[in-house]
């Protein structure tokens, strides 16, 4: 279908996804994390991240880093049989909230706004779960 409305003046449109970020999976994170236990992180970056630059050496280094100080999540993940998991959300993290709940949470809100108290996403996410909790639906849902 040909384009309709004004020509381009500039540029040739929008420019194509480049898909820079990957999620990994629990599995390829506790196989790093076992291999770093018995090599150096040179070693284990060698092995599981060939051919980088130094910029990108050093983000994988922080990046191994990060595992290993989260090692006690992935391990049960694995071992429950959710290796192949890239990322894992806690249960009721991505809970909808009724619409009676919800518009008493945009009034609670919406006043402290008026009162002129600046309003956080921790203040926010406290109340929001006492609520969640008030109208009786599963922890789980």
């Amino acid at each position: 279908m040909p384009r309709t409305g004004r020509k381009r003046t500039t540029g040739s449109g929008s420019k194509p996804k480049i898909y820079k970020r990957l999620a990994i999976s629990h599995r390829f994170k506790l196989n790093t994390l076992i291999y770093l236990d018995c090599h150096t992180m040179e070693d284990t970056i060698a092995r599981f991240f060939p051919g980088l630059l130094r910029g990108q050496v050093r983000s994988k280094k922080r990046l191994s880093y990060n595992w290993k100080v989260s090692r006690e999540l992935i391990e049960p993940m694995c071992a429950l049989g959710l290796g192949g998991h890239q990322r894992n959300r806690s249960r009721g993290a991505g809970a909808t909230l009724p619409a009676a709940v919800e518009e008493q949470l945009v009034r609670w809100v919406s006043d402290l706004r008026t009162d002129g108290v600046p309003v956080t996403g921790m203040m926010l996410s406290m109340p929001a779960r006492e609520f969640y909790e008030t109208t009786g639906l599963p922890r789980c849902a």
